[in-house]
């Protein structure tokens, strides 16, 4: 990693400081300055909250000698612009490409070699979205046309919830369900790749600090530096905090919002462990006042071991910085029935961070004058998941090509981006949601009734199985659930 600071532009707001996960910034002469290069999660938070553009940060694996920092483009204009490389921006860059149209991508980190994400790329099939076809060296996505290198992915064993004392969801998948494990880095590589090979051009190390408009219609992207780049409609795939999908006009909601950081630790996996995704919630005897931490492990080709701490605030209110917490995790004995801690190298190959938004609900209206939003801008902290970017992108694309053929893009043309979402998909991502936030509702002893309930539900049907798995699942849960479902109502009310 490494921060680069306008001493210019800087004021000593202290904002920076405040607002990092890993306590590694401090002030020094009145200016940001971090004292701990090695232990930056390069989660962009003092980028983020910086009210002046005084500070930016490169993603970079830790330790490495110099950062390649792709070349910029020398344009300045193109048919449309895309703001954000990750699976979204990705999706719709690949679609449009494919129509011919000129499509450039912008992208604030320095390289595609490390993605903006820690959750070790998982990938699952959403029912009436998309299917994945692993075939020999290719992953295909059919109903996305999208076809790339298989080299980040495995098939998924487990998914599932582990609670206090071992307490856990059945996590297997049954048949005619599968899901994917991959490295989310690859991942977003191998889409780049594809997409650069349909001609989409690539503008990496761009800050994208506002949005160009004429009258109410968005023209394009303005970087810093004053640089201006007009496009005839623009994708605003910017990610959770969707600054640039809110100056486009999106209209993103502020209520009831938990702020999440996301530290993972990361190993190569040697031992090659089997690809799964185990989330860890309750049990954790960690005294965080006001803030809410659960565990989570994620197996590819890679390890990652993951602490995610929820808060109201969006600056970092734990007296101890984030990695402490993983450490602490790595102890639980949860963690150490996955994997062997002792036969991982002592110091993780990279330190990897992020940060969320859970908001109280997604937009729902995704389009403007010459703009659509796309990804995890409209919904909140990456419920989405990566396939549901990646399809959301596509179908936005489709949109836009429609909107070139008549050359009209208007809200009223580019408002059928908003079919894509639907009550289904909205019930699903809530769903998620709450069940990641479940703890900031529930007592210790609640967790464990919890569990107590949940150990009849089977994770993967919940998330991805058909209607009619979903409601053999539901209906033995319910007959096995009979005596808790007044025993532990008062849990029975705020899962259902």
């Amino acid at each position: 990693m490494k921060i680069v600071v306008n001493n210019e532009k800087c004021t000593g707001c202290n904002i920076c400081v405040r607002v990092c996960p890993q306590q590694v910034l401090q002030l020094k002469d009145k200016k940001s300055f971090c004292f701990d290069i090695d232990r930056c999660m390069g989660c962009f938070g003092c980028e983020d909250e910086c009210p002046h553009n005084a500070i930016r940060v490169l993603r970079a694996p830790q330790g490495i000698k110099e950062i390649k920092i792709e070349s910029p483009l020398n344009i300045s204009k193109c048919d449309v612009a895309i703001v954000g490389a990750g699976p979204a921006g990705l999706g719709a860059a690949i679609t449009c490409a494919k129509a011919g149209l000129d499509v450039v991508v912008f992208e604030r980190l320095p390289n595609r070699e490390l993605s903006h994400h820690t959750d070790g790329g998982v990938l699952f099939e959403m029912a009436g979205m998309s299917s994945i076809k692993l075939e020999n060296d290719n992953i295909s996505f059919p109903e996305l046309d999208i076809t790339i290198k298989s080299d980040f992915v495995n098939r998924c064993n487990s998914l599932g919830l582990v609670g206090p004392n071992g307490l856990s969801t059945k996590n297997d998948f049954p048949k005619n369900i599968e899901g994917f494990a991959g490295n989310k880095d690859k991942f977003v590589k191998n889409l780049i790749d594809e997409a650069e090979k349909l001609g989409v051009k690539f503008w990496f190390n761009a800050k994208v600090e506002d949005i160009l408009k004429e009258n109410d219609k968005v023209i394009g992207v303005k970087l810093e530096n004053n640089i201006k780049i007009t496009s005839k409609v623009t994708i605003t795939a910017d990610g959770v905090m969707a600054k640039i999908s809110k100056k486009a006009g999106m209209k993103i909601n502020k209520e009831n919002l938990w702020y999440a950081e996301v530290l993972a630790y990361e190993w190569e996996n040697s031992s090659n462990l089997e690809a799964q995704l185990i989330y860890l919630s309750g049990g954790f005897d960690f005294d965080t006042k006001d803030n809410v931490i659960f565990g989570a492990v994620a197996i590819t080709d890679v390890v990652h071991v993951m602490a995610v701490v929820l808060s109201r605030k969006k600056v970092h209110t734990l007296e101890k910085p984030i990695d402490y917490y993983v450490k602490e995790i790595l102890k639980d004995k949860r963690v150490t029935n996955l994997i062997n801690v002792e036969q991982l190298e002592q110091k993780p190959s990279i330190l990897t961070g992020c940060r969320g938004i859970f908001r109280d609900k997604p937009n729902r209206d995704i389009a403007v004058n010459g703009a659509i939003s796309i990804g995890d801008a409209w919904v909140d902290d990456g419920e989405i998941g990566n396939v549901g970017a990646l399809s959301n992108g596509v179908h936005a694309a489709k949109v836009i090509i429609k909107a070139f053929e008549q050359n009209n893009f208007s809200k009223e043309i580019l408002k059928d981006a908003n079919k894509f979402i639907t009550n289904k998909l909205v019930k699903m991502l809530d769903k998620n949601k709450q069940m990641k936030l479940i703890e900031t509702e529930l007592s210790k002893e609640e967790i464990i009734q919890m569990y107590e309930i949940m150990k009849h539900m089977n994770y993967p049907i919940m998330l991805l199985g058909s209607p009619m798995q979903q409601g053999l699942m539901f209906t033995n849960f319910v007959f096995k659930n009979i005596f808790n479902m007044f025993k532990y109502r008062k849990v029975f009310k705020k899962l259902m």
